[in-house]
């Protein structure tokens, strides 16, 4: 009667032990650009609008936006600004980002900005298109 015991109660508690240990869903941050950067002349900044949710676990997720500078004939590059946004809910929040000419100067030439971020599926970039300024 024992042995029948030992067989029967470990088949009725293993389906509760097995819910019990499921992974949760890995943290995942989806943005997207909303407000491409928009280029023109005599202009001394530069946007850029984004959205992004965090989906499944819910979680702190940090993204990275980076401005970059292209001259006109496309041949040098240079990273001229950085600035950190955090998504931790999971609803839909939006955020700008900017970066601004040095004092008593305009923009001159491509400006774009680049998102990066890590979540629990790995590393992910989205590029903006490239604002051209100039006459």
């Amino acid at each position: 009667m024992i042995k029948k015991y030992l067989f029967v109660v470990p088949l009725l508690i293993a389906p509760f032990l097995s819910s019990c240990k499921k992974d949760p869903d890995p943290a995942q941050l989806n943005i997207s650009i909303d407000v491409q950067p928009v280029g023109g002349s005599a202009l001394t900044s530069v946007s850029v609008i984004f959205s992004g949710r965090v989906t499944g676990t819910i979680r702190p997720v940090i993204a990275t936006v980076e401005w970059w500078w292209e001259n006109g004939l496309h041949s040098d590059q240079e990273l001229v600004l950085t600035a950190d946004y955090t998504f931790d809910v999971g609803i839909v929040v939006s955020k700008s980002s900017y970066c601004y000419a040095p004092s008593g100067y305009y923009l001159v030439n491509y400006y774009w900005a680049k998102i990066t971020w890590i979540d629990d599926l790995g590393q992910h970039t989205l590029e903006s298109n490239k604002a051209f300024f100039g006459d």
